[in-house]
């Protein structure tokens, strides 16, 4: 049993009044993605030196437990003014939920199991409480934590260690996800599968449109079974028969928050309106704003003509390109001959003024062609396709007026792909839409 520490709660709160929730010690703030743990949670017997008083309430977590669920709510929490990073426990008697919310996404971590001397059937007891409390009490705890929660403030004890939280006013809470919840209640859920979909919102977040002033192109849409993000001169789609029970669409800004989220929640089930998505597992709820709004649809594109080359070798060249040139670097391929043949390749960047290119061979073979074969494409979007390409030969595929670049790879039911237009910049007409 620990040693009884008795805390005087007027004091502590009169005195604690002006300070801000933020902790300033070095070793406290923000958790970083790998350090959070991955696993089901769920409650323990509490250790109290002290039995509970009949206003208290009691319930215990393993540490483990504990730092997940603080690590996910600092995933949506920590780009928040220090003054808002505050956290709303709901406690029922049969679990607790711990919510974050920033108005655009929200995030609520349920641990399900015995809940100390709270009635059955009651509604929820609230605390709001500082995420920096918890992420220094996180940092503190044993192998479990057993919670004392009073009226205005609770106890954390766990062997060697005990610490007061503070509980603040509930105005301090944005809760606008209530209202977003029970908008949804009448909507129809879709089981997803949340990996897949993790899977093909990385693929394509590679390629999401930076100019937020250009709403055309300022969007993730997830639709038919394809994830889709596209700039100017790029398409990127990621598809695959599971997702095709998904339909929505969010801006780029908010992949901040989604991709994070999204490897903790697991099996799940979708519901969105016009205006929210909330995707809820066995423990963790996610939900985002979402856009009524599509790509513009194009033709399909067919090859006419395929280009091999050895992707390691592409992939060296496109990569001394993006960083020698930036976003700007373009590659040139020239080919002569069908079959068996050299490709000569040329990194440059045509607004650059120092006059700087980088040359390169490659054994290359063209099964198929009219003529020789004379290319410019912008690099950047194929370095962003070849960073996880599986495949030992990189398929260039080109359409007949060769105006437009189709790169495909597929692996585990997901077909990852690009088009990209090669047209040059000062001649392009800009276009974009759906493959």
């Amino acid at each position: 049993m620990n040693q009884e520490i008795v805390f005087d709660v007027d004091e502590i709160l009169n005195t604690a009044e002006g300070i801000p929730l933020t902790e300033t010690n070095a070793n406290f703030g923000t958790i970083s993605l790998d350090s959070i743990p991955v696993g089901r949670t769920g409650l323990q017997e509490p250790d109290f030196s002290v039995p509970l008083q009949i206003d208290e309430i009691g319930f215990a977590v393993t540490a483990l437990d504990f730092r997940k669920m603080v690590g996910i709510l600092d995933l949506l929490l920590k780009y928040s003014d220090p003054r808002h990073r505050v956290v709303r426990l709901n406690i029922f008697n049969d679990r607790v939920r711990w919510d974050a919310d920033i108005g655009q996404s929200f995030v609520q971590v349920t641990m399900h199991g015995p809940v100390w001397n709270h009635p059955a059937g009651a509604s929820a007891s609230i605390r709001i409480l500082s995420l920096d409390d918890l992420i220094a009490t996180s940092k503190a705890l044993g192998e479990n934590a057993s919670f004392r929660v009073g009226t205005r403030l609770i106890e954390v004890t766990s062997p060697e260690f005990t610490r007061p939280l503070y509980v603040y006013p509930h105005e301090r809470f944005l809760a606008h996800s209530d209202k977003i919840l029970k908008s949804l209640e009448s909507c129809e859920s879709a089981s997803i599968e949340t990996q897949m979909l993790m899977r093909a919102i990385n693929f394509v977040s590679k390629f999401v449109n930076t100019d937020s002033a250009d709403a055309t192109f300022d969007l993730v849409e997830i639709s038919n079974g394809a994830a889709l993000a596209a700039t100017r001169n790029c398409l990127a789609k990621a598809s695959s028969e599971r997702l095709a029970e998904i339909s929505v669409s969010f801006r780029p800004r908010l992949l901040r928050f989604v991709k994070p989220v999204l490897p903790f929640i697991g099996t799940a089930k979708l519901r969105h309106n016009e205006s929210f998505c909330v995707i809820k597992g066995d423990n963790v709820l996610f939900g985002f704003e979402a856009i009524q709004q599509s790509f513009p649809l194009i033709e399909p594109q067919t090859i006419a003509e395929n280009l091999l080359i050895p992707a390691s070798k592409l992939r060296s060249v496109v990569s001394a390109t993006v960083r020698t040139f930036g976003p700007g670097g373009v590659l040139r391929l020239s080919c002569d001959s069908i079959g068996l043949t050299t490709c000569q390749m040329l990194a440059f960047n045509p607004a650059d003024t120092r006059d700087l290119s980088i040359s390169s061979t490659v054994s290359a073979s063209r099964p198929d062609g009219p003529r020789a074969l004379n290319v410019s494409l912008p690099a950047s979007p194929i370095y962003s396709f070849l960073e996880e390409f599986s495949a030992s030969n990189a398929e260039l595929g080109f359409t007949e007026d060769r105006t437009r670049l189709i790169l495909q790879d597929t692996k585990d039911q997901l077909t990852c792909e690009i088009l990209v237009s090669l047209q040059r910049m000062n001649e392009r007409k800009h276009t974009s839409g759906r493959q």
